[in-house]
């Protein structure tokens, strides 16, 4: 009896073996999953660099792939990577683990990113002369303005109304007042993280230099024809705010150029009286002779009953003679009366205006902005009646957007409000503006003669008009733009914009020896061609840089390629636009692989040749629960 117990023990040990044999054998055992498991910092401020480390992940086999998110868009692989965030918030790190089953684990966290020295705004300073003459360089100075972090740029308003005059690095920068008065500049400084802070000043400036006048009248006209008088070429070290004309037959008119006309023989003296913004005045004048107009006998022959008309000129406007020839065809009504410039206002009122001939209107650009006096030229429907109010602007008329690099392609230089009740664009055949631009001028905005566009307000955009430089005299350039409407314009200079690249890579992984080609494309949004310098960095250091042209309103590739002797996570990048690349060594993990699933299937139990996979183990313990059941019989 006691023999038969041991035996039975004995037998139900092996029993146990065998079963766990089997239990090991069978190939239903899951893998376990990977834990995703991540260290990252709470709190970061705008710009610094942090490392995300995912090196604390689990698994029972191997973690093959660490994919990382940063809530801001971007997205890293490896183990540990470093980032950093541009912009204050709270983002949501992910780490996401891969095993080798293929199973996969997430972890999150929450970064608060803060703008650094505890988002502090910066103190704006500006000083500036308590006095200064018209037309003299100011210099405006903002260099005790403080910030900790540091300043990034000042954006300057010179007339203190509002609108950004000039943006620079420089915490100076220098402007000449034309206007005489009170002037409040007003400097706004922008920190390193957005924060800004703004501070004026008043500047009184005087003018007691006084202009000079000077005419351009033709010495002998017709009587009965019109005529121009110009001051265009009259000066000053400011700005003239009027322009008063006599013509010496009792009429007058104000205005840079104006038109009028005789209707008597005689001489006659044109006087012109220009004042500036300071009240100073300077005169000049012309003789202007008036001459009949010459008559042509329709019948050939003269009965001499005029004989006597020509003999009573005494160089006087005479009342003896024949009558003064009218006005010829259907114009004898038509009438334009301009008024201006004056603060750079020009009021024009036009009756009855000719079929298809152009009404000429004097213009003039703010002198504290490129150019000289202008004009528009416009042809409408005949029998119109209406008047034209333009104002020219260093800002952005009401109504319209300020033009910018970014959303417009080009730098504005001063705008023209032409507003036009009585008159439909319907009835407007063409509009032709004409204005110039000096060689100094356009130095000092960085520009050439080929870079200057006259703008149109349409439809909530900017949009070029045909501009043609139709003269070049003494460093004065003369443009001309035509439009088929009037509207707000914007006088600008093209420029480039070229934003921050996209590259692509051609391969995300790839072995050690082998080459992967980066591709960079640059998008010009701006109306200017622009010149590149492209620089490919690995990990931030630069490995090679490349040129290329990218044309106004067109994009260009450049192709870098780059080879690999080392394994590692790497990150490639041209401009402030990244990529990852993963390195290994060739077929290194596949072998690995191999080896140990044929370890794994030579330490299995032996199966039964002709039978399924445990099949024969499942035999063997039949068997061996047969014996037992047998055993305890025979006790």
């Amino acid at each position: 009896m006691t023999d038969a117990r041991t035996r039975l023990r004995s037998l139900g040990l092996a029993l146990l073996v065998v079963a766990s044999v089997f239990a090991v054998a069978s190939p239903g055992a899951a893998a376990s999953a990977p834990t995703a498991s991540m260290d990252v910092p709470d709190e970061v401020t705008v710009g610094e660099t942090f490392t995300a480390d995912g090196s604390a992940s689990q698994d029972d086999g191997s973690i093959d792939s660490y994919e990382w998110t940063f809530g801001d868009g971007t997205a890293k692989t490896g183990e540990t990577v470093e980032h950093t965030y541009d912009q204050p918030g709270e983002y949501t790190v992910t780490l996401q683990v891969t095993d080798d089953d293929n199973q996969t684990a997430t972890a999150t966290a929450t970064v608060n990113v803060t703008n650094s020295s505890g988002d502090q705004r910066p103190i704006a300073r500006v000083n500036a002369p308590a006095a200064a003459a018209a037309g003299d360089a100011v210099t405006l100075d903002a260099s005790q303005s403080l910030d900790a972090q540091g300043i990034d740029h000042y954006d300057w308003d010179f007339q203190g109304d509002g609108t950004v005059d000039a943006r620079t690095e420089s915490a100076t920068t220098t402007y000449a007042y034309q206007v005489a008065g009170t002037h409040t500049p007003t400097v706004t400084v922008v920190d390193t993280s957005g924060n800004t802070d703004s501070d004026a000043t008043s500047i009184d400036v005087s003018d007691e230099t006084p202009p000079t006048a000077a005419i351009d009248v033709p010495g002998t006209v017709t009587a009965g024809e019109s005529f121009t008088a110009n001051a265009s070429a009259s000066s000053d070290n400011g700005a003239i705010a009027s322009y008063e004309w006599t013509f010496g037959d009792g009429t007058s008119a104000t205005g840079v150029s104006v038109e009028h006309t005789y209707k008597s023989t005689g001489t006659y003296t044109v006087t012109l009286t220009v004042t500036d913004t300071g009240g100073n005045t300077d005169a000049t004048n012309r003789t202007v002779t008036v001459e009949a107009a010459s008559q042509t006998d329709p019948g050939g022959g003269d009965d001499g009953s005029d004989g006597d008309s020509g003999d009573s000129n005494d160089g006087s406007p005479s009342d003896s003679g024949g009558s003064s020839p009218s006005p010829s065809s259907g114009d004898s009504d038509s009438n334009v009366d301009v008024t201006g410039p004056s603060q750079g206002i020009v009021t024009a009122s036009v009756s009855n205006a000719p079929e298809s001939e152009a009404i000429t209107v004097p213009l003039l650009l703010p002198t504290d902005a490129p150019g000289a006096a202008g004009e528009l030229s416009l042809s409408v429907t005949g029998g119109q009646s209406f008047d034209l109010d333009m104002r020219t602007l260093l800002s952005a008329p009401d109504e319209t957007t300020a033009a910018t690099v970014e959303d417009d392609g080009f730098e504005p230089v001063a705008y023209l409000d032409v507003s036009h009740p009585g008159l439909s664009d319907d009835d407007i055949e063409n509009a032709t503006f004409t204005f110039t631009l000096t060689q100094d001028r356009l130095d000092d905005l960085d520009a050439s003669k080929d870079e200057v566009t006259l703008y149109k307000y349409k439809n909530g955009s900017w949009a070029p008009l045909e501009t043609t430089l139709v003269d070049e005299t003494n460093g004065t350039y003369r443009y001309r733009a035509s439009a088929d409407s009037l509207s707000a314009l914007a006088l600008g200079v093209d420029r480039a914009n070229v934003a921050t690249p996209t590259i692509k890579l051609s391969e995300r992984t790839i072995d050690v020896g082998d080459s992967v080609a980066v591709v960079a494309t640059f998008e010009n949004e701006g109306a200017a061609d622009d010149n590149v310098t492209a620089t490919l960095s690995l990990d931030g250091e630069e490995i090679d840089t490349k040129e290329l042209s990218v044309p106004a309103g067109d994009s260009n590739s450049v192709t870098f390629v780059h080879e690999f002797d080392e394994a590692g996570e790497y990150t490639l990048s041209v401009g402030d636009a990244s990529a990852d690349l993963t390195v290994g060594q060739p077929d290194a993990d596949t072998e690995q692989a191999d080896t140990d699933e044929t370890t794994e299937t030579t330490t299995l139990p032996p199966t039964s040749t002709g039978g399924q996979d445990g099949f024969g183990v499942l035999l063997a313990l039949l068997a061996i629960v047969g014996a037992v059941v047998l055993a305890r019989r025979r006790a």
